[in-house]
């Protein structure tokens, strides 16, 4: 029997074919590799000054944990000046905590949907400096429980396919502005606290956390157009959004939460008020339209 073909990392093939080209540098493909494997053709890549990776395979292949509560360096990209990873040749996505709740042992609960799973790409301790953009497949549905948080040069995320954005999944995410979200229904707490937003739609959402877009300082413009009832979560003192903050966007909302004909909750309060506080006052926004 002829044995598989092995692999491709960096800039060379080890493919049966010989007239195949050579792989791009940090184009990495993990079907015949184990995860040592993978770990190390990552890290000779980044020595050899590879910033942009490609990978394709099985996602417990690439190192990075399925549970939070791993040391950092168990991602390969950790403390590295990865600029781009595209992981939408990536397959067998775990299931992963979106909502941030602990356990007696203070261990993130399990989740139930598939997705990048908590701590990701965990920037608190300045270990994706350079990190710019990811690519995600359709098959993630959830970003996990502090996913990219303090990514601070993070511009951009493709994640169509995503569902549930979990708790504080882009906090201090400091140069995202926007990100595309059209099946996302829950929003968990903290999800965008103190990023760079300027603009965000949401056609799907029903759940927003408390939190959500405390300290977004540069949103200006919301979009919640889902049809039926928001549930806008309330801890603390707190809800999705500050006052502050609501009264320098505008928002645009679905008809059915018209001040006049709507039938949804919450209904606006008038031409410009819509949702309330921690203690039901009102929010006045910017201005508010509805379709």
């Amino acid at each position: 029997m002829p044995s598989p073909p092995r692999f491709s990392r960096g800039g060379g093939s080890c493919s049966d074919d010989k007239n195949e080209p050579p792989a791009e540098p940090g184009t990495i493909d993990m079907t015949w590799m184990t995860a040592d494997e993978v770990t190390t053709a990552v890290k000779e890549a980044l020595a050899a000054g590879v910033t942009e990776f490609k990978l394709t395979g099985e996602f417990a292949k690439i190192g990075i944990p399925a549970q939070a509560g791993a040391t950092p360096a168990d991602n390969p990209f950790y403390d590295s000046n990865v600029e781009m990873i595209d992981l939408t040749g990536v397959t067998d996505w775990p299931k992963v905590n979106t909502n941030g709740r602990l356990d007696a042992d203070f261990n993130l609960l399990p989740g139930d949907v598939r997705g990048l799973p908590a701590s990701a790409f965990d920037g608190l301790d300045g270990g994706y400096p350079a990190l710019r953009e990811m690519k995600l497949p359709a098959e993630v549905k959830a970003l996990g429980t502090c996913a990219f948080i303090a990514c601070k040069a993070l511009t951009a995320v493709s994640c169509d396919g995503v569902e549930e954005v979990g708790w504080q999944a882009f906090s201090y995410c400091s140069a995202l502005t926007t990100v595309e979200l059209p099946e996302t229904t829950k929003i968990y707490g903290a999800a965008f606290f103190g990023s760079g937003l300027t603009s965000l739609s949401l056609p799907k959402a029903t759940f927003m956390g408390v939190r959500t877009f405390s300290q977004c300082y540069d949103l200006t413009e919301l979009r919640l157009t889902a049809a039926g009832d928001l549930t806008l979560e309330k801890d603390s003192g707190s809800t999705f959004i500050p006052g502050n903050i609501a009264e320098q966007c505008s928002l645009t909302l679905n008809a059915d939460k018209h001040y006049d004909t709507g039938t949804a909750s919450p209904k606006a309060v008038s031409e410009n008020q819509w949702a309330t506080d921690y203690y039901e006052r009102p929010f006045t926004w910017k201005s508010i339209a509805f379709e």
